[in-house]
């Protein structure tokens, strides 16, 4: 579902960068600082740096956290709306990947002619293993 999200950049508000001066000697906040962007898979980390690995302090405590949070959930919902709309109006499911679904009948089966050959095949091993 979130695939879409990948590589896309969110802007940090300002009152967030302003409260992010506070926790500047980290280096991950720093560069937040320079480049005043960040990525959705830096979201995803941080987040569970903040919640896993008791970093929340370090890394912008719970303001910090709670934007990081409402900006997760609101873009994910979103997408999700988005699929719900198109699922509602008669497209694709929006919720599988596009694939081939393969053709059963292009898939190498021996014909009957083949069974044919074969049987012949088998009552002659079986006629010689019986002179033997």
């Amino acid at each position: 579902m979130n695939r879409e999200l990948y590589n896309k950049e969110f802007d940090i508000p300002e009152t967030y960068l302003n409260y992010l001066t506070n926790f500047k000697d980290e280096k991950t906040i720093q560069n937040l600082l320079e480049k005043k962007k960040i990525t959705y898979q830096l979201l995803k980390k941080l987040k569970h740096r903040m919640e896993v690995g008791g970093e929340k302090q370090q890394l912008g405590g719970d303001q910090f956290l709670s934007w990081i949070n409402q900006t997760l959930n609101s873009n994910r919902s979103s997408i999700e709306t988005m699929k719900d709309v198109r699922s509602i109006t008669a497209l694709d499911n929006q919720y599988n990947k596009t694939h081939n679904k393969i053709d059963l009948t292009t898939l190498n089966r021996p014909s009957k002619e083949h069974g044919n050959k074969l049987k012949e095949d088998v009552e002659r091993i079986n006629e010689l293993i019986k002179i033997i």
